[in-house]
């Protein structure tokens, strides 16, 4: 297990607790306390694999894209 896998549940949890909103990658990586590029890398990933989406563009940002029942660890992992 690397630090990916930390950060992407750290970011799933952030954006979990902002469901009615976006939020930027700069806010969740000051949230995780790394840099805004691994945060990024780490999203990219979560995005391509279904468990976000994003709006690009002033006001823009990631959100959660699925149903809780349907996400467990493993498959974050």
């Amino acid at each position: 297990m690397n630090s990916d896998f930390t950060l992407a549940i750290q970011s799933l949890t952030y954006l979990l607790l902002q469901l009615d909103c976006m939020s930027t990658s700069d806010s969740i990586s000051e949230r995780a306390g790394v840099h805004p590029v691994r945060i990024r890398k780490v999203l990219s990933l979560l995005k391509k694999h279904g468990f976000l989406k994003s709006k690009e563009g002033i006001g823009g940002g990631f959100f959660y894209a699925r149903d809780l029942e349907d996400v467990n660890l493993w498959e974050i992992y």
